[in-house]
């Protein structure tokens, strides 16, 4: 990896409130200085980065840089139907056995006028701990993998091929897709039939998952696999945009959504450590199987 990965896995893993988002635009603007930031001056304010033009680009790469709170429990990615409902039905009777706790402590020891008051205190205190909770520390898959392998394929690039390109870093992604949402908009005619590949959770699991969009498939499908071909123990796999899978490629019509997943031999495919402090693993591997088969993706446009 080139040093400037080396340099935000080591020292830029934190990217959730503003001075933090700051000192990352200025690590990338010194690196790449014909980066510009978008601003949608909205509430939360988000701020793009984006190197090239996407007006003329024939490709879009994209990944979000912002960063999540830390949480007791993974925010589960799953394709495998069975396991997301297992995994929500998991949750919401341990979110119900919480809740039960705190109303019946609250109702035994306080005024019932209180009490009321109290009763919708766990789904509030959930969901400004999912939202504005401190930092998660570790965000080597959650997004630093994405945000790397956009720097990596942006330093990789002959001239020729990156000037193909646009390479967008999108803010408040775990906000709600907030930045690729005022991105689309701000470029909707630009956007509306030009591919978009976005890179998220890429570093932790052996199984690449590509998922396209209708229009993407059409297009672009067959040639995928001779593009990226064999990587030792990395296996490419392609299929529809799954609705499991939130994140910003959703916004686009014709897009690639790329994630990585381990694989569980009674549930499938999954992604299990993001959100927590165990978000740690960071495989150099992928990012390089993938910077090489988007390259090629890129000279083929």
């Amino acid at each position: 990896m080139t040093e400037l990965s080396r340099t935000i896995l080591a020292e830029y893993q934190v990217r959730k409130k503003k001075a933090q988002k700051t000192r990352f635009i200025e690590l990338i603007r010194a690196h790449f200085p014909q980066a510009a930031v978008e601003e949608d001056n909205g509430t939360p304010l988000s701020r793009n980065i984006v190197v090239g033009s996407p007006e003329q680009a024939r490709i879009i790469f994209t990944a979000h840089y912002d960063t999540c709170a830390v949480l007791p429990f993974p925010n589960l990615m799953t394709l495998s139907v069975p396991l997301y409902v297992l995994y929500m039905l998991a949750f919401a009777v341990i979110f119900a056995v919480l809740c039960f706790a705190v109303n019946f402590g609250m109702f035994r020891l306080l005024p019932l006028r209180w009490a009321s008051f109290v009763a919708p205190l766990p789904c509030i205190g959930l969901l400004l701990l999912m939202l504005i909770g401190p930092a998660n520390k570790h965000t080597a898959n959650d997004n630093t993998s994405g945000v790397v392998t956009l720097c990596e394929l942006m330093a990789g690039m002959d001239e020729e091929t990156r000037a193909k390109c646009c390479f967008v870093f999108f803010d408040n992604e775990e906000l709600g897709l907030l930045g690729s949402a005022f991105f689309r908009r701000r470029h909707r005619a630009a956007v509306q039939d030009k591919l978009l590949v976005n890179l998220d959770c890429v570093s932790d699991g052996d199984n690449i998952m590509l998922m396209l969009s209708k229009r993407a498939r059409a297009a672009y499908a067959e040639r995928l696999p001779a593009l990226f071909g064999q990587s030792g123990d990395k296996t490419l796999l392609t299929g529809g945009s799954s609705l499991l899978v939130m994140s910003d490629h959703r916004k686009f019509p014709v897009h690639i959504g790329v994630a990585a997943f381990n694989r569980n031999p009674v549930f499938g495919l999954y992604a299990g450590r993001i959100h927590t402090s165990r978000d740690t693993v960071f495989d150099e591997r992928n990012i390089e199987y993938l910077r090489q088969g988007l390259t090629r993706l890129a000279q083929s446009m």
